[in-house]
């Protein structure tokens, strides 16, 4: 015998197609529906669809004839989160002064999300850092500084703000360097308690 399946809606065209037909062989009991997720990169919250058994050609259906099918939220809903390219590097004058920074969200928009920094410490020294390169010192020539931006729907920027120490002491170009430490969903668009995928680390 043979079953027909179909899929009500996909406005958004997620799915390759959305019907199909099985077929049951003789002392067949079980057989399986595949259907095919089409990629994009368009951020993307969960989806669900309903897949409904609309006839058989023999036999008769029974009570329970309709499925749903979930796809995952994807390609980041809530957002990736970097500092602005006009902010790597920024060059400035030694003077007491507070140095503005943009925080960029790229891909999805949704949710309301707290995004964490924090002033990288002077004495720590990734692998990756060159080694003749002098670093400021925090307490005399800036203040270190930690802190939340929050990005609510729909924002695709935030700033933040690093104070910037004055001296007298003669002294070469130093480096100061913030760090995105975490993203934290405080909002969501959907009740699902899955985590997503927002954290990033970017330095600048």
């Amino acid at each position: 015998m043979t079953l027909h399946w179909n899929i009500d809606s996909d406005p958004d065209g997620d799915l390759a197609f959305t019907s199909g037909n099985i077929t049951f062989e003789i002392g067949q009991m079980s057989a399986n529906i595949t259907v095919e997720i089409l990629p994009d990169e368009d951020p993307e919250l969960d989806k669900a669809f309903s897949v409904s058994i609309l006839s058989v050609s023999s036999g008769s259906l029974g009570a329970h004839i309709n499925a749903t099918l979930t796809v995952l939220a994807s390609d980041d809903p809530y957002g990736i989160f970097i500092f602005s390219e006009k902010n790597r590097p920024v060059k400035v004058e030694e003077a007491t002064q507070n140095i503005t920074l943009s925080i960029i969200r790229l891909k999805g928009l949704m949710g309301k999300v707290l995004v964490s920094y924090a002033t990288l410490d002077d004495m720590e020294k990734p692998p990756y850092f060159p080694p003749n390169l002098a670093r400021a010192t925090q307490g005399r020539d800036y203040i270190p500084a930690s802190g939340f931006a929050l990005f609510g729907a729909n924002q695709s920027e935030a700033t933040i703000a690093i104070s910037i120490l004055d001296d007298d002491e003669p002294e070469r170009s130093e480096s100061v360097f913030i760090e995105l430490l975490n993203s934290t969903l405080v909002a969501k668009v959907q009740s699902r308690s899955s985590k997503y995928p927002l954290v990033c680390y970017y330095y600048y």
